[in-house]
């Protein structure tokens, strides 16, 4: 199932996108798409989120695609943490263009109560920097499918 910000304006949302349709498509995506207004985060906070999740207790998917901003992330993956199916383990694919946010015990807790596993593609790795990893070689950072990495 894919999870996106519908404001059209924010070229980095609409071509991830677009990638995951192009490359997932028909083929791995089973679910209607999920919009939410990343805008309206500000304000709403996770009960923007709570018809996406409640869609997701109703489809079970073992994936969402997760198309937004980190800000809106962490949002959702709050949200996710208080869905009524959590008993149901599911991933997040992410993508982003920096370094990945957080790391923190606050994002780790969500993680671990909301059975949550976050998938997180990124040119770089923070741990590269720390010498904890060896860097890659024309080839994306990501973290391991764990909640407590």
């Amino acid at each position: 199932m894919m999870v996106f910000d519908r404001v059209k304006a924010d070229i980095f949302v609409s071509s991830l996108r677009d990638a995951y349709q192009e490359k997932l498509g028909e083929d791995h995506i089973d679910f209607p798409d999920q919009p939410f207004a990343g805008d309206t985060i500000k304000e709403g906070g996770v009960d923007v989120f709570y018809p996406i999740t409640q869609n997701i207790c109703d489809a079970q998917p073992d994936m969402v695609l997760f198309a937004g901003r980190a800000r809106d992330l962490r949002v959702f993956l709050e949200a996710l943490s208080e869905r009524s199916c959590r008993n149901d383990p599911i991933s997040v694919l992410y993508g982003e263009v920096g370094l990945f946010p957080w790391t923190d015990d606050e994002t780790m807790t969500l993680l671990e109560i909301g059975n949550i596993t976050l998938l997180s593609a990124a040119g770089t790795d923070p741990r590269w920097a720390r010498n904890e990893v060896p860097a890659q070689r024309d080839s994306p950072s990501s973290t391991p499918p764990t909640a407590s990495w």
